[in-house]
This record gives structure tokens, sequence and C-alpha cells, in this order.
């Protein structure tokens, strides 16, 4: 197992400013696309030319862009790689420890219950033999019988009550809830019928059903799902 690693180069990143004639000529690209007008064929084919040259300053902006941002990806790759095997070892190792004092706790809270569970029943039994006495007691000649049984009857419950631990110093647990589906078709049922908030619990897969619309066009057919054509302009630089 590799445990130490060190960057073998410095890098020294010089940031390029943007040219500002071509942040000048995209802002009066804007101005120009905002003034257009389309009234004839001339019109529409001139647009067509500004689209290309608007696409072609894109890409040449976005060339510098990527000239600075792909230097600092990678580099933020490369810290990031460095220190991956110790954070994912920590992290292992906090779940690990967390589980363990988890189902330490979990073992020491059943072990308290038990041990109520039991002293309450033997509380009960007592109570009973208590009863049992004072009605043999009321019976003739049974005085003697019943005092022996109510002695019994008060002898000391002979644990103390168990009570789980608390969590080490620094340490809290909490309760985190949440909702778990265990019958999708039976909560759906129940979500069309209230509708509202309810129905809006249910969470469409949108991207398989575009998927699906995609493939089938207007041939899907699906229960309330429509397939809709929307039409985007291709501009080749």
């Amino acid at each position: 197992m590799e445990r130490n690693r060190t960057m073998s180069d410095t890098r020294t990143l010089t940031i390029q400013q943007p040219d500002e004639n071509e942040l000048r000529r995209a802002e009066a690209l804007l101005s120009a696309a905002g003034e257009r007008q389309i009234l004839t064929a001339d019109d529409a084919a001139a647009v067509g030319d500004d689209l290309k040259v608007v696409k072609a300053l894109a890409k040449r902006l976005e060339d510098q862009r990527t000239a600075i941002t792909g230097p600092l990806n990678q580099a933020l790759k490369e810290v990031n790689a460095l220190f991956k095997p110790a954070k994912d070892w920590l992290t292992t190792a906090e779940g690990l420890l967390k589980g363990k004092l988890s189902a330490y706790q979990s073992e020491q809270q059943r072990i308290a219950a038990q041990e109520q569970a039991r002293l309450a029943a033997e509380a009960n039994e007592r109570r009973k033999l208590l009863a049992e006495a004072e009605a043999i007691a009321a019976e003739p000649g049974g005085e003697w019988a019943g005092e022996i049984l109510r002695e019994e009857a008060r002898q000391p419950i002979a644990a103390a009550v168990v009570s789980a631990p608390a969590p080490p110093a620094g340490i809290s647990s909490r309760e985190v809830w949440k909702a778990e589906v265990v019958d999708k078709a039976e909560f759906l049922r129940y979500a069309l019928a209230e509708g509202g908030e309810v129905l809006d619990m249910v969470q469409l897969d949108q991207a398989k059903l575009n998927s699906l619309a995609r493939a089938q066009k207007g041939a899907l057919s699906l229960p309330g799902i429509k397939a809709v054509a929307e039409t985007t302009m291709v501009v080749r630089s």
C-alpha cells in the first residue's frame, strides 16, 4: 500500500486575460441580436450569417477559457488523488467504529430492557403472592400460613435496575427517521385517491420518459403521458 506521495513538480500557472477585442465583439453581437428583425428571406439569411459569427466567436472564447481551466482541473484532480486514500481509510474507520459503538449501545439497551421486564414480572408475582397470603390469612386458622407468605412476598427483589450506558464523552447519538417504500403500488393508489400534496410526493423518472419519447416519437402511448416535439436550431460554425 502506497503511504507517501509527493508532487514531483512545481507548476506556475499564468492566467491569460481574454482578448478585449473579442469581448467587445461579443457584447456588440448581443446588441445587434436584440435589434435584428426578420421580415424577409434576406433578413433570415442575414440572421443565419450572424449565428455563424456568434458560434465561431463562442468557440474561440471557449478555447481560451479551457486553456486556463484545463491545467487547473488537472491540478485539482491530482491533489484530490493525493488525499483520497487517507480520506477513504478514515471514512471507513469512522464507519467501523460507529458501527461497533452503536452495536454495543444497542446490546446494552437490550440487556437493560430485558432486566426491566424481569423485574416487572417478579414484582407482579410478588403482588399475586401477597394477595394470596391475605386470602389465606383470612381463612380460619390460616393466619400463620398467611404470615409466612407475606414475608416471602416482602423479600427484596435481588437485582437492581440496569440502565443503558451513556455514550462516551464528546459523542452523542440521535434518531434519524426516514420513510421506506414497502409497497409502491399501494402507495400510488393512495396518492391517486388523495391527490394534492400526497400526489406531489410521487416523482416521475423524466429521463426515462424522454428516452422513450425519443425512441417512439409520436407512437408513444402511455396513460397520462404525451410525446411532445420541440424544434431547435443547429448552427454549424
